[in-house]
């Protein structure tokens, strides 16, 4: 992906230079400053303490509606949504339309809790020439004129054909910066437009901590999640497939990270890469695991950035109070309490909803929601 370089290490780049996306991680995981000593709020709805994220690329017009069902059917038998990156104007003219059949199972897929957003406009180089893996690199080296047509036709294809449209993927992964900041002046919330590749078990890859945690690159505000695989797509056996994702998802764990995997339709519904998915999400998803679309982990993270919390004793009493001035309402906000030194009782309060929760402190861990 291009992307500029880390703070510290800038140069000047050509317009429509590619950079790794690798060099401009920041080196440290994020930190809440808004948490007040004797309280916490959890990084996550419900107090869960990692999330993963199941995405899956090139959808378009002619997509057989059976294989798109075959994937809901493995998500839905977990509770898990997904995110799928549809071609609007597939081999530049064959724009997915509301009438055809796979648009209307993506939107009766999309009012059950998934999400369809945007994967380019073609997917097709633009000189439109057999360039190996340059082929599908559809921004590559393109004016800008040219990236911000692409951008909002596709986007239009897709709001026409009945979708809301937050997030961009692009095909090949092959961006510039400027790309992305035409992204977030056209109100797109979040981008997926870097990877990491599989790793085998036992492997590993020096890369800082924030690889594991949504980020934003310099002087941009629009969110990107890092993405992991394509896991479905290797030659490997079905059993080291299986070994090398568990243990790339418990290092995610492990640091209480999210975990965006990809897949490509095609040969996740080929040669049993469906029950090779099933397999991974009967182990991966549990109660402490919280597994949101990619749009609904983008406004719970824009708010949970904006909480802050001030914590004042009255009496016996702890009194909290949670203001969240940005990033809409809040679901399930765990609140804990460290050391209430002695104290009996607590009592939560927010600017916009008055007093949401009070009782003893005993240990407890409370579920709030800001409006």
């Amino acid at each position: 992906m291009a992307l500029p370089s880390a703070p510290g290490s800038r140069r000047s780049r050509r317009p429509g230079e590619p950079i790794r996306i690798l060099e401009t991680l920041p080196s440290a995981p994020p930190r809440f400053l808004a948490d007040d000593g004797p309280v916490e709020v959890s990084t996550y709805p419900g107090g869960r303490s990692s999330a993963l994220v199941f995405t899956n690329d090139d959808i378009h017009k002619l997509t057989d509606p059976a294989r798109v069902q075959r994937v809901l059917d493995v998500l839905g038998r977990h509770g898990v949504p997904g995110v799928f990156f549809v071609i609007p104007g597939y081999r530049g003219h064959l724009p997915i339309e509301s009438r055809d059949a796979i648009a209307g199972l993506l939107r009766e897929a999309v009012r059950d809790g998934h999400e369809v957003a945007q994967h380019g406009l073609t997917h097709k180089f633009a000189g439109g020439h057999n360039l190996g893996k340059i082929g599908y690199r559809e921004f590559h080296s393109l004016p800008a004129e040219e990236r911000l047509l692409r951008i909002f036709c596709g986007r239009e294809i897709l709001e026409d054909a009945g979708y809301e449209v937050d997030g961009f993927r692009a095909p090949g992964f092959s961006l510039d910066f400027e790309t992305l900041r035409i992204l977030e002046q056209q109100g797109f919330s979040y981008g997926s437009n870097g990877r990491l590749h599989p790793l085998r078990r036992g492997l590993s890859r020096r890369l800082p901590e924030s690889q594991y945690y949504p980020f934003r690159l310099e002087g941009l505000s629009m969110l990107e999640f890092l993405c992991e695989g394509d896991y479905f797509h290797l030659p490997w056996r079905r059993r080291e497939v299986m070994k090398a994702l568990t243990s790339r998802f418990g290092e995610y764990r492990e640091r209480g990270g999210a975990l965006v995997l990809l897949s490509h339709l095609e040969p996740l519904t080929s040669n049993h890469r469906l029950e090779l998915l099933d397999d991974f999400l009967s182990e991966a998803v549990s109660p402490d695991v919280w597994t949101p679309t990619l749009r609904q982990f983008s406004r719970w993270w824009v708010a949970r950035e904006a909480l802050t919390i001030r914590t004042r004793v009255t009496d016996s009493t702890l009194q909290v109070h949670l203001d969240c001035p940005a990033g809409g309402p809040m679901k399930d906000v765990a609140v804990s309490f460290r050391h209430p030194n002695g104290l009996k009782n607590y009592e939560i309060r927010s600017n916009g909803s008055g007093v949401l929760a009070r009782g003893p402190l005993n240990g407890c861990r409370v579920l709030v929601d800001l409006s």
